[in-house]
Parts: C-alpha cells; sequence; structure tokens
C-alpha cells in the first residue's frame, strides 16, 4: 500500500503531499517518510509491515559481541541461551536481535530416498509373507525380532547454525572426524522388548577402557523355539553362511525388498534417528575441556563416552514406539 500511494504521488506531480495524504485519508508525514526510504520499501518482503521491528540498541557494544559469539560458536541461538528463564531478556528479544543483525537458523539439507513405482505391491508381498509365517509357525511376540545396524560418526555436527541471512554458502563447526565411523546394531522385540545394543568400532588394538557393558552376548536368551526376525535387505545378512547360521538356530528371516526401509523397518522409522540427536555431541563440544592432536585437531571423544551416549539414548527410547 505505501509504494502504490508513493506511485500514485509520482503519476500525479500536480498533487501536492499534503493533496495525495488527504485523497488517502492519512497524514502528510507518513507520505514524505515512505518517500525517502521508497528503495528499503522496494527491496523489503511484502508481508513486512515494519522496516524497522526494533529499536537501535541500548547497549550497542554488548550486542556486538554477542553476536560475534553466536557466529563463532555456530549453534542454535537456543542452544547458546539455553537457560534463557533465568536471564534479564526475553525471547522475545532474542527474536528481535536476530531480525536486527539478518541473522537466522539455517538448516543443512540432504537428498531422501525416493520411493519406487512398485512400492504398494512390495509393501502387500511382505505382509503375506509376515502373516503366512505366523500362521505357519505361531511365534509368540516374545521371539519375533527386529534388527538393525545403524553407521554412526563420531563428529556429529548439528543441522542447524546461525549466520547471516544472505549467505550462500553455511560452514559448521566440526573436530574434522566427518569420515571416522563406528556401527550400532540395535534390535528389538515384538513384546516391547529393547535389547542391549552391540557397538562395533574399527580398532586395530583392544581398548583398555570401561565400558557400560562389556559382554552383551551373555545377556542374550537362548531358546530352541522357532523365531522371526525382520531384516533389511542388507548383503551381509543375504550370504549362504548367514542364511545357513539362522536356519541352525531355528530362526526364520523376514527380508525387507530395498526400497521398502523407510515404510516397513521399525528402527528406521522411529527409532534410528534418536542416536542421530546431537544434544550429547554438542554438550560435549562446548561445555568439556577439549584435547587437540599435534596437528591442531579437536581429539574426538573417548570410545567409552560415546558407549555411554548411546546406552543413554538407547534407555530413554520410549517402549511404546516398538
Amino acid at each position: 500500500m505505501k509504494l502504490v500511494i508513493i506511485t500514485f504521488l509520482e503519476k500525479h506531480p500536480s498533487n501536492s503531499v499534503r493533496a495525495t495524504a488527504t485523497h488517502f485519508n492519512i497524514e502528510p508525514k507518513q507520505v514524505k517518510d515512505w518517500q525517502s526510504k521508497k528503495e528499503n520499501l522496494i527491496c523489503v518482503s511484502p508481508h513486512i509491515r515494519k522496516l524497522n521491528n526494533r529499536r537501535p540498541p541500548k547497549y550497542s557494544e554488548l550486542e556486538n559481541k554477542i553476536y560475534a559469539k553466536a557466529l563463532s560458536k555456530r549453534a542454535p541461538y537456543t542452544t547458546l541461551y539455553s537457560n534463557i528463564s533465568e536471564a534479564k531478556f526475553s525471547d522475545k528479544w532474542i527474536n528481535g536481535f536476530m531480525t536486527y543483525h539478518k541473522l537466522s537458523n539455517r538448516r543443512r539439507t540432504t537428498v531422501v530416498q525416493k520411493l519406487s513405482e512398485d512400492l504398494q505391491p512390495a509393501l502387500q508381498e511382505f505382509l503375506s509373507l509376515v502373516v503366512y509365517r505366523r500362521i505357519q509357525f505361531d511365534y509368540p511376540l516374545a521371539l519375533i525380532g527386529n534388527m538393525d545396524e545403524v553407521l554412526m560418526s563420531f563428529d556429529l555436527p548439528t543441522n542447524i547454525t546461525i549466520d547471516d541471512c544472505s549467505t550462500n554458502t553455511v560452514s559448521l563447526r566440526t573436530s574434522g572426524y566427518e569420515k571416522s565411523n563406528y556401527t550400532i546394531v540395535l534390535a528389538c522385540i515384538a513384546d516391547e522388548t529393547k535389547l542391549l545394543p552391540v557397538i562395533i568400532f574399527k580398532l586395530m588394538n583392544i581398548l583398555r577402557q570401561i565400558f557400560p557393558a562389556e559382554n552383551v552376548w551373555s545377556h542374550r536368551g537362548r531358546t530352541d523355539l522357532r523365531s522371526l526376525l525382520v531384516l533389511d535387505l542388507f548383503k551381509g545378512y543375504i550370504e549362504d553362511t548367514v542364511k545357513h547360521r539362522f536356519f541352525e538356530k531355528n530362526t526364520n528371516l523376514a527380508v525387507i525388498s530395498g526400497g521398502c526401509t523407510s515404510k516397513l523397518q521399525l528402527l528406521d522409522v522411529a527409532i534410528n534417528k534418536s542416536f542421530k540427536a546431537k544434544h550429547y555431541y554438542n554438550d560435549w563440544l562446548d561445555n568439556s575441556i577439549l584435547t587437540y592432536t599435534k596437528t591442531g585437531r579437536i581429539q574426538y571423544p573417548a570410545y567409552n563416552l560415546v558407549a555411554q551416549w548411546i546406552f543413554q539414548t538407547w534407555n530413554d527410547i520410549d517402549s511404546n514406539l516398538i
């Protein structure tokens, strides 16, 4: 509307500012103010009602330090100010601060898996197989399991960071170990039982550290009854030697076909994302006393600390999700 009034004044040079203000039932001061800010009004988005959403900072020096800290920490402002309720400024102040300095939460995006065209027939085929097996062997719920592996990295930077709105490329603070990985094997039972996770580290030597559980396999019960195990289409599961080993243990396999894991794999859909939650890693990166290598890189967290994070996350998962 402001640009319409300015355009009307420019197209009718015979009209004065006062006449234009009278025509639109506004004050002449408003017309003059909008004329001086015409360039800013052209650049701003149509939904913006005010050009200045915030008064100039009273303590500009302090805000400049907060601004520099926010950019250097590269973390969500809600993480930087987690104790906002104890501070003397509010969420509204933070939102105004972000707007005034043209900051925003920038999220890293990923390419999602495309669903296959024959998804529905594949889903029906898998569900029919499971129903047929249950009718054939009458498995109790305590003998129907689901297993999946999760590839994790020692470096888990948050997907959201603070940066200038005009920045095209956003960098994240990391420890530089994005390619150093380990594997978590998760398993659960249909009766809402969570089995202890197995952590596989790629090591040359045996670690001399204390872990939450040393011998995981001793905690797993053994039975001679027929059981059913649901797996995804990982090539290691469909090897003949693996299939033969499952057959010796009276275990039938239900393998989810490719492209259907996002719909049928319980651990992928409901649980695995919890292990990629980065709050433990972010707390360690921000609050711990970090050690550095000889080359100046941040030393990644200890193996037993990572194992502790995994066990805490696994225990925090609600059994009703299973």
